[in-house]
């Protein structure tokens, strides 16, 4: 007569799990200290983040991981904790620590539990494979944490790098006093537009220009929305006190303008940055008679 397989509560799993984690608690941390020792960038990281903090703080926090941990094995309630594994994952990829570094850390945190769970349930299979599965969600769980703020600190990362290289590429350049240029180069989307209009109206402001120059010489290709959006940039100018004067506009580029019959209406246009600059300097003139 075959006898029945133990059926077990859905969470006697993670609660065999606590138990082992509990009982083994300072043993696991030794593991996993012994796991940032042997992966040298990790290391350097660590040691760099504990020099930061007041001692006892890192105490501190791994015990209050510790409580969560509990709570979320012994509840089901992981929010405390993935949120506690979420502030870890981000303050290391901050610092710049590889996501690859997370995979060694954990397995040898993992060999090391599986070993504790079969010598804890190793005659009870019912118990183990519960236990076992209980391992890989808590492992799943943590490292899935960790993952979501890589990806959030490097969109951020690569948002903040896009930003950077945006205002390299429009720079808004001081000539003399009351004359600024902004050298525009590539293409020009509506963002782009936006961006260098904000940092074209700010220089303004507080350069008090009274003239400013955008040169087209290094864009490609003028169609009508970049031609709406150079219109809108030397009304608000103006509405600042400023007059905008365009340069360089290719002879290709402005028969494509007459061909879609956009006017670039009361906006000065001048051939090139140089004709430019003389056409500024003798308004600036009239102003300081005036």
């Amino acid at each position: 007569m075959q006898t029945a397989p133990t059926t077990l509560p859905a969470n006697a799993g993670m609660e065999d799990l606590w138990a082992v984690y509990e009982a083994h608690y300072a043993d696991l941390g030794e593991i996993a200290l012994s796991a940032v020792d042997a992966v040298p960038e990790l290391y350097d990281v660590v040691k760099s983040l504990q020099a930061r903090h007041e001692a006892g703080q890192a105490e501190n926090r791994s015990e209050q991981t510790r409580r969560a941990l509990k709570v979320a094995m012994l509840s089901g309630e992981w929010d405390a904790y993935i949120n506690d594994v979420r502030d870890t994952g981000a303050a290391y990829a901050q610092a710049g620590l590889g996501f690859s570094v997370w995979s060694v850390v954990f397995s040898s945190f993992r060999q090391t539990f599986m070993r504790y769970l079969r010598d804890a349930y190793g005659n009870d299979l019912d118990r183990l494979s519960g236990a076992m599965h209980a391992l890989a969600v808590f492992t799943d769980k943590s490292i899935g944490a960790i993952g979501d703020e890589y990806l959030r600190v490097r969109e951020e990362v690569i948002q903040r790098q896009q930003e950077a290289i945006r205002e390299l590429s429009t720079p808004v350049l001081k000539v003399r006093s009351g004359l600024l240029v902004l050298p525009l180069i590539g293409l020009i989307d509506g963002e782009r537009a936006r961006g260098f209009t904000a940092r074209l109206l700010a220089s303004i402001r507080s350069e008090r220009a009274r003239v400013v120059i955008i040169d087209l010489t290094g864009v490609p290709a003028v169609d009508s929305a970049v031609a709406n959006h150079l219109v809108m940039a030397a009304k608000a100018a103006r509405l600042l006190g400023a007059t905008a004067i365009i340069t360089g506009l290719s002879t290709v580029n402005a028969t494509t303008l007459a061909k879609l019959g956009v006017d670039l209406g009361e906006v000065l246009t001048v051939a090139d940055l140089e004709i430019g600059i003389e056409e500024a300097s003798h308004l600036l003139h009239a102003a300081a008679v005036n």
